[in-house]
């Protein structure tokens, strides 16, 4: 067993005694599609697109057209939240159980399942369809790439580190969107003495801290070089004083009460909830959570709400300007399945990443990865002003894209750790160090 397999049976081990899959239980072999007459081929998916949120209906929209598109391609899908996808996912894959297709994540998770054979090489696909192939910004799918050959092709573009703030309540109290740390300390205070939460956030699900802020504000400390150094064990190291201060900076923002008190019993749809209705000046989130936000907030609240990065720090090694972000989701295909099954996966694939389908993503308030032209003017205001911040500033990696399974699982834990009082910085950094190790 490889180093990579050792990663994923140890995630699937964690959920293993906790989740039940539907239609999984079979030991037989998936090997294509319907035997007999029949030309029809029967697909398996699975998707995090559940809920009421215009992203998703939007998804299912797109997978109802395929299927008017397609009527001899019949497309089973199961739908699972996010926060218990990667581990579910994880499970089939170290018992090489996986369905027909998936969504899946670029970088660490997609080397993983590369470097195991799990999943079917598009390089040729990609290759042979040149307008495919070239309306893609450039380098959307280099996460997708493992030894020169690719595996997926991203649905969407995320943005993981975005401040949603209240203006509203910012020019209620005289205050300017913060430039630097040390501002953004003075804006908690001002917000704090008033009675409102300064910054709304819910890490129920652990990887919020994370994926949302850590990233960012691990970057601004200590360089994106340095932190892909240090997730691929090449030099740079967690326990590194650098990354311990950027730790320090995190559970500074903590003792300041920053954050709810109950941000770890609230999930991520949650902690919308008080920002949605006024109830905090700030939420650090992706740029999912536009849809949400839309459904959630009144049209004047909408039309304040302003976006930013979070701000940097005076004594930061890395880029102050940058945001956390990363190629989006992106579906791939089980390498075990038959040829006809990998045909009709292909063309969905294709579908859903088309030009036509990326210019209906972008009018659901979707950050396509393709070149696509529109008028904005009847565009949800946030995401309008969200497209305009991925603009303006590079992207940094988030966290968990890189880190191994192991080495996220253990940041995650020690964030929340940190943040509640029950670790320090140099611990945190240990473990996250050791799990690295570990892969």
């Amino acid at each position: 067993m490889n180093k990579t397999l050792k990663s994923l049976t140890s995630i699937a081990l964690v959920g293993a005694t906790t989740f039940v899959f539907a239609g999984c239980s079979s030991k037989a072999k998936n090997t294509g599609s319907a035997s007999g007459k029949s030309s029809t081929v029967n697909l398996s998916y699975w998707n995090i697109f559940v809920g009421a949120d215009a992203h998703t209906k939007y998804m299912k929209q797109l997978l109802n057209d395929f299927k008017s598109a397609n009527p001899k391609i019949k497309i089973t899908e199961q739908g699972i939240p996010n926060d218990q996808y990667k581990t579910k996912l994880q499970t089939q894959a170290a018992a090489k159980q996986l369905p027909d297709m998936f969504i899946n994540w670029p970088g660490a998770l997609t080397q993983q399942f590369a470097n195991n054979g799990l999943v079917t090489d598009i390089t040729d696909t990609l290759n042979s369809n040149t307008d495919w192939k070239n309306g893609f910004f450039k380098g959307s799918y280099d996460d997708y790439t493992v030894n020169g050959k690719v595996y997926s092709v991203p649905i969407e573009e995320s943005l993981t580190s975005v401040v949603y703030y209240n203006k509203t309540l910012f020019d209620k109290y005289n205050l300017q969107y913060p430039k630097t740390f040390d501002d953004l300390l003075k804006v908690v205070k001002v917000f704090n003495s008033h009675n409102i939460i300064p910054i709304s956030m819910g890490d129920k699900a652990s990887w919020m801290a994370q994926s949302c802020i850590m990233s960012s504000m691990g970057d601004h400390m200590t360089g994106t070089d340095w932190f892909k150094n240090a997730a691929a064990n090449k030099g740079n190291k967690f326990t590194d004083p650098i990354f311990i201060k950027a730790l320090d900076k995190l559970k500074q923002l903590s003792d300041a009460k920053a954050f709810n008190k109950d941000f770890m019993t609230l999930d991520d749809t949650q902690q919308r909830n008080a920002f949605a209705n006024g109830k905090a000046a700030m939420m650090i989130d992706g740029s999912w959570a536009i849809n949400d936000l839309a459904t959630k907030a009144s049209a004047d609240t909408l039309k304040n709400i302003e976006v930013g990065q979070i701000p940097g720090f005076t004594d930061g090694k890395g880029d102050q300007s940058t945001l956390a972000g990363a190629t989006g989701i992106g579906v791939e295909i089980n390498s075990q399945i038959s040829k006809a099954k990998q045909t009709a996966a292909l063309k969905f694939i294709q579908f859903i990443t088309s030009e036509k389908s990326f210019e209906t993503a972008v009018k659901n308030n979707v950050l396509v990865p393709y070149n696509v032209t529109l008028d904005t003017s009847g565009l949800n205001p946030v995401f309008v002003k969200t497209m305009k911040l991925s603009k303006e500033h590079s992207l940094s990696p988030a966290y968990d894209s890189l880190l191994s399974a192991p080495a996220a699982e253990a940041t995650n834990n020690g964030l929340q750790s940190l943040l509640v009082g029950q670790s320090d910085s140099k611990t945190v950094a240990k473990q996250i160090q050791n799990a690295v190790e570990s892969k």
